[in-house]
């Protein structure tokens, strides 16, 4: 949708401004611009001007979720530069239930990754500084993200206690268990930590393995160069598959699924 629109606008304020003044060379190239620069402030007064409709509306909200996903791909396209090459296992995803998604993490763009791989409404456990700046935290906390601080025990307890009622009320999540972005030199999962998994195991949802190859690049080199990446959707595992395993038996399984299957893909890996 915001792509559509952004294209949209730029080329109805390129066609205007060409009609109202005449085609003429020399101009050509700053009417491209204006229609550019247009299409970058209509995505940003669209995040402004649909800020109380999505403070206002519940976290499961399709239509904010839609919004969140298309302005994810326009990000993740435009101003990142991250290509998504390949989607393996798109049959995997839960089409019956709510669940709870574990992928390896390298850099700041893998939940941009995953959204675009999964394309379902999602809530994200974040890392609280992202939301330090007013309007995206409430943007962040209208579609059930959580805010965890790991300065503060009591604090990120509640966020997790906040996010299995989310879970438990009908929205997945994202999740990663490592924690922090861990070693850029490679693409495969480091230590999780076994509490994370507890959002799902208290909501008794499904645990969706992901693996997201290639976007230690975008780590290394940033928007200087285009990230070509690739993302593995394993099987889900369901509750009656963990019930009787403790967290950390969990944790090492879906630690060992996700970098399993990262070796898979050695084609990307070595290039990644």
């Amino acid at each position: 949708m915001i792509i559509f629109l952004f294209f949209t606008i730029w080329i109805l304020v390129f066609n205007l401004l060409t009609f109202l003044t005449g085609l003429t060379f020399w101009y050509i190239p700053l009417w491209l611009l204006s229609g550019f620069l247009s299409g970058y402030l209509f995505v940003v007064a669209s995040f402004i001007l649909l800020y109380p409709y999505a403070v206002l509306t519940k976290p499961t909200n399709r239509f904010k979720h839609y919004y969140v996903r298309s302005l994810s791909d326009f990000l993740r396209i435009f101003a990142l530069r991250v290509h998504i090459d390949q989607v393996i296992g798109k049959e995997n995803i839960p089409n019956d239930t709510n669940f709870v998604v574990y992928a390896n993490h390298k850099s700041g763009t893998d939940a941009f990754v995953v959204e675009s791989a999964i394309r379902q409404p999602m809530a994200y456990a974040a890392k609280d500084s992202l939301f330090k700046i007013p309007i995206v935290r409430g943007w962040m906390k209208s579609i059930g993200a959580l805010s965890i601080d790991r300065e503060k025990d009591r604090r990120a307890l509640r966020e997790i206690i906040r996010g299995i009622n989310i879970i438990k009320g009908g929205l997945s999540m994202v999740v990663f268990p490592e924690g922090t972005r861990q070693d850029p030199e490679t693409s495969l999962m480091s230590d999780t930590k076994a509490g994370s998994y507890k959002l799902a195991t208290k909501a008794e949802v499904p645990i969706l393995p992901v693996a997201i190859i290639g976007t230690r690049n975008f780590q290394k080199y940033g928007i200087r160069r285009r990230t070509v990446t690739k993302v593995i959707i394993g099987k889900p595992l369901r509750f009656a598959d963990y019930q009787n395993l403790t967290t950390k038996e969990i944790s090492d399984n879906v630690h060992n699924t996700i970098n399993n299957m990262i070796k898979q893909h050695d084609d990307l890996r070595k290039n990644s």
